[in-house]
């Protein structure tokens, strides 16, 4: 069967090679009469243009990468949606990868996205060093950190107010009376989970305390690391805590399990705050106590901002903080002072 061309697409559209030839490409603007007419042309003759040779002719892929620690992450998902609807209207599709959070793997994705020509990157990067980002944005490639910071890092980012937000929320347990705290962290050898564990420490410095050695979790990844670390908090032999500050959604869905497979209610028994929902928010019960995070805003941004960088903004680079909000619920028992 003879491959349709952007010959046949123009002939049916009734419209010149060129008119078509900026449609696909999306490198000169197309009246919308032109457009509609082109779009129906492809659809009816099932055209599909030769990425690879529009590539090398135009030294641009189309193709923007997302690196992520974990793509089945609802909050990793949610980034990936606010950067796609971003792009996609200006024509470039994205390709996710996710690195298990490894530093070794990260790096060979970006060998084939370099391979591949992506046109941008953006990435939560689960590497402590700048090394590889720095060498992958060499050669004028887009980099946007997001959620996480490497520092040496030549980029741009978009991050929370880690710091901030947890200690608002260690200040909600101990306003309601909690002095024995025990810290589920997040990964901290990253930014994030060094940021989170320093605002909740500083929240309990203030109030002239700090927490037991044995409360204060290395920082896992997974909600099986999570898991093994609350068994040995909440180990048959063991002072329970009265409350469990969670440093992520992953590290909160564990701890939620080992409390329900020892028997343990939140929050009579043991109170909880997450940094972050829990999948499906609305089916727990009790509700939990959370920071709301904007996924799909810090997504979108970092979209806005590869748009610009490849329309040639060449402005210094820049951090963007974006705030989150405590959300209440009904997993924090109050405590007599």
């Amino acid at each position: 069967m003879k491959n349709t061309t952007i010959k046949d697409v123009a002939s049916h559209a009734g419209l010149s090679i060129t008119t078509v030839s900026r449609y696909i490409n999306n490198n000169y603007p197309v009246s919308a009469a032109a457009r509609e007419k082109i779009e129906e042309a492809i659809q009816t003759l099932g055209y599909k243009p030769n990425l690879a040779a529009r590539s090398l002719k135009s030294n641009n892929s189309g193709m923007i990468g997302l690196v992520v620690a974990d793509i089945a992450n609802r909050f990793f998902m949610k980034i990936a949606k606010g950067l796609e609807e971003v792009v996609w209207e200006h024509g470039y599709q994205t390709i996710f990868a996710s690195s298990d959070g490894e530093a070794e793997k990260e790096r060979r994705i970006l060998s084939m996205f370099e391979e591949r020509r992506v046109d941008a990157l953006v990435i939560a990067s689960s590497d402590t060093k700048p090394d590889y980002l720095n060498a992958f944005a060499q050669d004028g490639t887009p980099v946007v950190a997001i959620d996480r910071w490497v520092e040496g890092l030549h980029a741009d980012a978009v991050l929370e107010d880690n710091r901030k937000a947890a200690y608002q929320l260690l200040n909600f347990l101990l306003e309601r009376g909690h002095r024995d705290i025990a810290f589920q962290n997040v990964n901290m050898r990253l930014t994030t989970g060094r940021e989170r564990f320093e605002g909740a420490l500083q929240a309990m410095r203030e109030h002239n305390m700090e927490p037991a050695a044995e409360w204060i979790s290395p920082g896992g990844f997974t909600r099986e690391d999570a898991v093994a670390w609350a068994r040995t908090v909440f180990a048959d032999d063991a002072k329970y805590p009265t409350a469990v500050f969670c440093a992520n959604n992953m590290m909160t869905e564990g701890t939620l399990i080992v409390l329900k497979d020892i028997g343990l209610a939140v929050p009579e028994d043991v109170s909880l705050v997450s940094f972050g929902e829990v999948t499906m928010r609305e089916l727990i019960e009790p509700p939990i106590v959370s920071v709301r995070q904007n996924p799909y805003e810090l997504g979108n941004a970092a979209g806005k901002i590869i748009l610009r960088r490849l329309q040639g903004d060449s402005s210094p680079y820049k951090q963007e903080r974006y705030p989150v909000e405590i959300v209440e619920g009904r997993s924090v028992k109050k405590l007599k002072l």
